[in-house]
């Protein structure tokens, strides 16, 4: 079964209403003290831009699957850029960065994307990009691990999990070395 993988790294501090885990597609959202969760409109610019993204997921599925049916073999990412009015209109889509070669899958990514409905927001235009994922059971682990790695789903530090550095000493196991990932 096809996996579409969203992340999302920035390097500006987060709403603090917004969390995100080390759990692959976790969002945790903090209530008020009444329980209710926030409004889209009390979140910032940004938070309801990439949530606007990761609603896309669906859509971006939808231009996946024909792509996996010519070849069984894709994987990869597609980093897509946008120009949005203070309207929340898409202007200049575009292929910021892309592992995936396949030009009618990069063609309908970037359709989608064009068609996804922003919220108004409180600046004049912003440009934002976001990366989109693509792995299916047939992607080699190490691909997803270093997908993952790469957009700050799991840390790269090998002393968090020594299984996962690459350069470390193997194990000896009982019918000979091998390594674990």
């Amino acid at each position: 079964m096809p996996n579409l993988l969203l992340f999302l790294a920035c390097t500006a501090s987060p709403d603090p209403a917004l969390k995100s885990s080390g759990d692959a597609g976790l969002i945790h959202v903090a209530t008020a003290s009444n329980g209710e969760a926030p409004t889209l409109g009390a979140m910032s610019d940004k938070d309801r831009v990439f949530s606007v993204f990761r609603q896309g997921q669906v859509t971006m599925t939808d231009c996946y699957l024909p792509a996996l049916a010519r070849d069984p073999m894709v994987y990869g990412e597609l980093v897509v850029g946008v120009t949005l009015s203070q309207s929340g209109e898409v202007s200049n889509p575009e292929l910021v960065f892309a592992t995936i070669t396949d030009p009618t899958m990069r063609e309908c990514v970037l359709e989608q994307v064009a068609q996804l409905a922003f919220p108004p927001l409180k600046r004049e235009s912003v440009k934002a990009s976001y990366p989109y994922l693509f792995t299916s059971d047939r992607t080699p682990p190490e691909v997803v691990r270093a997908l993952k790695v790469r957009h700050g789903l799991i840390p790269p530090d090998p002393v968090t999990n020594p299984d996962q550095d690459p350069s470390a000493i193997p194990q000896h196991g009982q019918n000979g070395w091998y390594e674990t990932w």
